[in-house]
């Protein structure tokens, strides 16, 4: 039998292997850094029979990754205990598997280890024959990563105790007007203040193809990558604090600053629902109902992105405008009716409009937010649940840090870096973890236990958003950069 032998514990290593060779294991470990990225570790865990971790230790993200891959490829993992070591500081993937402690004699251990692997080997059979991913069997390379997975939803937290540590670039600010909300809901006027990186993040959950790798293979990492772009190539922060465009964006051609507009609305929409609603996992509606099978039929007149609140569903269709918004664009926002209509059988909570402006007499970006009561002629029904929205929510992340360069932290995060664009993807590892778990056929109970994550996740000094992950980028100087419009 062989093992992939992994821990975050150096000094546990050595007895671990030991006890291994003492009852004839062979085992594969210390992969170099390069072998880290998704092929390298399909085809090292491809021959295994099973990867024995010992998850204690600052070295998590090499870890995390290892574990990942494990639960994508269904090979058991059995968990060694340390002598004196707390069973209630596993990551949370790991608990209530089979673990095997380090003290004992050999013999009992051994016959341990060995009931633990054929234990977990029957569960990740049936789990298997039960998975809903798709994932074909076989060796999986780049082009087989997960298919869109997972979702988290409803995490009321406030992201300003999140950033306080932050070394970011100074804020961005954007007034913003809201109209026809319930009382006691948001501000009647007020600004969001939000970062480079924020702005990035929000231009990788509102798209519409990562995640979907099945369908649109490595497109979906290109597509992402290229809405990343616009921030760098077309936004610009005056000196005021106030969100412009960069003098190339003003030398676009109609289609092209519409197309950037739209993508700007879409990002702007999402940290308004976040900031000001609290509405801390938002995605785009054609995203999940492409992962899904859904269709709309043949209406095109429907929100754009939707998310879960802690009182409730939240859809907003997202509008952008490359100059003021129109005067009858106002009253069309008033008067606009709702286009969906339930969402795993509940009435949305609010169904915004949100429209991103640059009104020619003011300086920079302006947020106009309203919200509609009555339901249109035609409004339609997504049948979503909240793990499998969990499931499609988080698979971006997890196919960017399977897609790019492995970036080792001694903390409890897991992230990768694509150099050439100045953009890391990090995220919290138990959800990592997780979500690899989803992916083989776990998706039940997805949604509380990633809810018990965060709850975990967002106490530790850690520098991630309110839904366990962030984007970092290193766009400080560019768009502090005083090309913008005149």
């Amino acid at each position: 039998m062989q093992v992939f032998l992994v821990t975050a514990t150096a000094s546990d290593r050595p007895v671990v292997r030991q006890l291994l060779r003492r009852l004839d294991i062979s085992t594969v470990e210390d992969l170099p850094a390069d072998r880290l990225r998704v092929d390298g570790l399909t085809e090292t865990l491809q021959p295994c029979d099973a990867v024995v971790a010992v998850p204690f230790g600052a070295g998590m993200s090499s870890l995390a990754r290892v574990i990942g891959a494990a639960f994508r490829l269904g090979k058991p993992v059995i968990v060694f205990i340390p002598d004196g070591a707390d069973p209630g500081r596993l990551p949370f993937s790991l608990r209530g598997g089979p673990t095997v402690g380090l003290g004992g004699e050999p013999d009992d251990v051994a016959k341990r280890v060995l009931e633990a692997i054929e234990q977990v080997q029957l569960v990740a059979g049936k789990q298997a024959r039960g998975a809903r991913s798709g994932l074909s069997a076989g060796p999986l390379t780049d082009e087989d990563l997960m298919p869109a997975v997972l979702a988290a939803a409803g995490v009321v937290a406030a992201d300003v105790t999140r950033l306080a540590g932050r070394t970011e670039s100074p804020a961005f600010v954007a007034p913003y007007d809201a109209w026809s909300f319930p009382d006691n809901v948001v501000d009647r006027y007020g600004t969001l203040r939000f970062t480079v990186d924020d702005l990035a993040h929000a231009l990788f959950v509102t798209g519409r193809a990562p995640g979907d790798r099945m369908r649109y293979g490595a497109a979906s990492i290109w597509e992402w990558l290229h809405r990343a772009s616009l921030v760098p190539a077309y936004v610009r922060r005056h000196h005021t604090g106030r969100l412009v465009r960069s003098r190339l964006a003003m030398e676009l051609d109609r289609s092209e600053l519409v197309a950037f507009s739209y993508a700007l609305g879409q990002a702007m929409t999402a940290l308004f629902c976040r900031n000001a609603l609290s509405v801390t996992h938002l995605m785009h509606v054609d995203r999940y109902a492409s992962h899904y099978g859904m269709s709309f039929g043949n209406t095109r007149e429907r929100a754009d992105l939707f998310g879960p609140a802690s009182a409730g569903w939240v859809v907003a269709e997202a509008k952008g405008r490359s100059r003021a918004m129109e005067s009858t664009l106002r009253t069309k926002l008033r008067q606009q009716k709702r286009s969906i209509a339930s969402i795993g059988g509940d009435r949305p909570w609010l169904a915004l409009g949100c429209v991103a402006a640059f009104p020619k007499d003011d300086v920079g970006m302006r947020i106009h937010a309203v919200d509609p009561v009555e339901d249109g002629p035609e409004p339609v029904e997504i049948p979503a649940g909240l793990d499998d929205y969990m499931l499609a929510y988080y698979a971006p992340f997890v196919l960017a840090i399977d897609a790019g360069e492995p970036v080792v932290r001694n903390d409890r995060t897991i992230a990768a870096r694509f150099a050439s664009m100045g953009v890391t993807v990090c995220m919290w590892s138990d959800i990592y973890m997780r979500v690899h778990q989803a992916a083989a056929g776990g998706v039940d109970r997805l949604y509380q236990d990633v809810q018990l994550m965060l709850d975990e996740g967002l106490s530790q000094p850690l520098a991630l958003l309110a839904d366990g992950t962030t984007v970092e980028t290193a766009w400080r100087a560019v768009v502090s950069a005083s090309d913008w419009e005149v």
